[in-house]
């Protein structure tokens, strides 16, 4: 099989994190390059613009890869309609979903403490309520622009982060 890039991609509360142990304990290091898209760190009051800018940087280090037979799955929210250009059809994305209760309770849970709290408002500015609020709303929105793309779509609302990457490697492999 080609080498290719790989976005795993959903709303905040998706399951996007939670993946990157069991993607990195189950997918050879030698034939992929697994990465969390902030891991180069989050501005402050991020932005489109940032994001944008991020991930393109992932498409190029997932282009030199390529280049030496190695795929790229990169973990985070990236938006498709901003990535997906020139018929480049070895970037795919995989969309994790969920309902919006569970989107709520997920992240319920990672807000309930000071630290997630102070991060969240240090790199969107928003309070707890807020971002449940947007990633809720936006949730519906995002799952019609990943179809328009043909996106893959793995309902994460009743499964583990294990199962949802044994789905996640059944679409890679």
């Amino acid at each position: 099989m080609k080498p290719k890039i790989y976005f795993i991609t959903g709303v905040c509360g998706a399951g996007k994190s939670a993946t990157i142990p069991y993607l990195k304990s189950l997918f050879n290091g030698k034939d992929y390059d697994i990465h969390d898209f902030d891991e180069r760190g989050v501005p402050e009051n991020v932005n489109r613009k940032w994001r944008m800018k991020e991930t393109e940087y992932w498409i190029d280090l997932g282009e030199k890869n390529i280049k030496n037979n190695i795929s790229t799955i990169i973990c985070g929210f990236a938006n498709p309609k901003e990535a997906i250009h020139d018929n480049k059809d070895y970037i795919k994305f995989i969309l994790l979903d969920a309902d919006n209760k569970t989107i709520k309770q997920r992240l319920g849970k990672r807000y309930c403490h000071k630290k997630g709290v102070e991060e969240l408002k240090r790199a969107s500015g928003e309070t707890p309520e807020e971002s449940i609020r947007a990633n809720i709303r936006y949730t519906s929105e995002f799952r019609k622009i990943c179809k328009q793309y043909g996106c893959k779509i793995i309902n994460t609302t009743n499964l583990t982060p294990e199962e949802v990457t044994k789905q996640i490697m059944e679409v890679i492999i």
